[in-house]
């Protein structure tokens, strides 16, 4: 059964300026240029307490609060961070995918079970996050649009109803005329028939609207293609040391080579990825020129390339997670010795 987490990050540019520079001493906000005012892109929790927000000129937040500090919004920079917490989020699953501006997707069916339950594979993301830096909301559904309307709005999975009609993902436009028509909530929406919602308001809505009440899914785009066999290894007591995690690979591999066979096929490229407790990921990448499943040939492959890297591997305080993927693979027949 198809199941989402979706974490949405509020406070991510504020947060990731405090990572870089420290928490300053008052209030601030992040601001770029529109139409020849600067107005506030972002704020950070002290700000936003005090009732600046995005959207409010830069001077008429500082009539408010003489002491503001403004630094200028990077967006790419925000963008940079996104894309590396997607990659921490790669240990629950392969399937990690960005919502921009500040939103995760993770498909996590099959994955939990390395967990007491759902909420705690999303407690341990949450506590990861905060221990980083990051404020974190997260919501569990069925579908990718419902997990992440209910995550920026902090509600759980069964509160669909009671979000804003805001929560559809459509234009200003049609958000004013469905609060003029009297409808202010997803539960609104849901109990008028279809064909006049369509009739009124565009097909779109009520495809957005399906897709948050988790009657239509839609596919997610992951920020890295799934490996079409993967096998990994999860350790309660991180390892240490770099040759138990090459044997590791090793093991992985003859895994991967059993299933390999049943197919009829050899591997051509082989990812590699060892997640350190503190949350750094080291990734390895093996091609070969025609298909193998030869064992002793992917561990001189694999020496080969831990001695070309620049860096050398860093186990840190220990790999709590290894993860080695097929990610494209050539038939190859079996042969009689």
């Amino acid at each position: 059964m198809r199941r989402t987490l979706a974490l949405f990050l509020p406070y991510l540019p504020s947060e990731r300026l405090i990572r870089t520079y420290g928490q300053p001493e008052t209030p601030f906000v992040l601001t770029e240029k529109q139409r020849g005012a600067m107005v506030i892109v972002a704020a950070d929790r002290q700000a936003l307490s005090l009732g600046l927000g995005p959207g409010m000129k830069l001077a008429d937040a500082r009539a408010r609060v003489p002491e503001l500090l403004a630094f200028d919004h990077d967006p790419l920079g925000d963008a940079a961070l996104l894309g590396r917490l997607a990659e921490a989020c790669e240990r629950y699953t392969p399937m990690v995918a960005i919502d921009p501006p500040y939103a995760l997707i993770l498909d996590i069916g099959g994955a939990a079970h390395f967990f007491e339950s759902e909420e705690a594979l999303a407690q341990d993301v949450e506590d990861r996050l905060d221990e980083a830096g990051y404020r974190a909301l997260w919501a569990l559904a069925g579908t990718p649009d419902a997990a992440l309307a209910l995550a920026r709005h902090g509600l759980k999975e069964g509160a669909e109803e009671q979000l804003p009609v805001s929560a559809v993902d459509m234009d200003d436009k049609t958000h004013q005329a469905l609060e003029r028509a009297g409808l202010y909530h997803i539960g609104d929406l849901a109990e008028r028939p279809r064909p006049g919602l369509a009739a009124r308001f565009g097909m779109e809505l009520t495809l957005r609207l399906d897709r948050l009440l988790g009657v239509e899914d839609r596919p997610i785009d992951p920020i890295r293609a799934v490996g079409n066999i993967l096998t990994e290894r999860r350790f309660p007591e991180p390892l240490t040391h770099i040759d138990a995690a090459l044997s590791c690979l090793e093991e992985l591999f003859v895994e991967a080579s059993v299933r390999l066979e049943e197919r009829g096929q050899g591997a051509r490229m082989i990812r590699m990825m060892l997640f350190r407790c503190d949350g750094d990921v080291a990734r390895l990448g093996v091609e070969t020129g025609a298909p193998t499943r030869d064992a002793a040939l992917f561990k001189r492959l694999l020496r080969e390339r831990i001695g070309a890297l620049n860096d050398e591997l860093n186990p840190g305080f220990g790999y709590d997670l290894i993860r080695l993927s097929i990610v494209a693979a050539e038939s190859l027949a079996s042969r009689q010795l």
